[in-house]
């Protein structure tokens, strides 16, 4: 049981989306569904050639650090807002 969420908008960069959310409920946390969901998302992102942005948001008894972890474990790089580039090739 998990909910991702995957906003993007072409009218600011045609080159990226943004992820705004991905919620897995605290009974369903540790099962590696959280990284299911994420890792779905960036295949789909790695084969449309677009960079991943996103900011961390805690919510739900996590908090900022436990999930800069898991996200930079997952590719991203950054400080405050985080990007992945696509793992491919142009």
């Amino acid at each position: 049981m998990g909910l991702a969420v995957l906003d993007y908008d072409d009218h600011y960069d045609s080159r990226s989306w943004y992820i705004t959310r991905i919620n897995v409920p605290r009974a369903h946390r540790g099962k590696g569904l959280g990284s299911q969901l994420l890792d779905e998302l960036l295949a789909m992102a790695d084969e449309a050639k677009k960079n991943v942005w996103l900011e961390i948001q805690p919510s739900d008894g996590l908090n900022y650090n436990e999930l800069e972890a898991w996200y930079l474990r997952h590719g991203f790089k950054g400080f405050m807002i985080y990007k992945r580039r696509p793992n491919c090739s142009y």
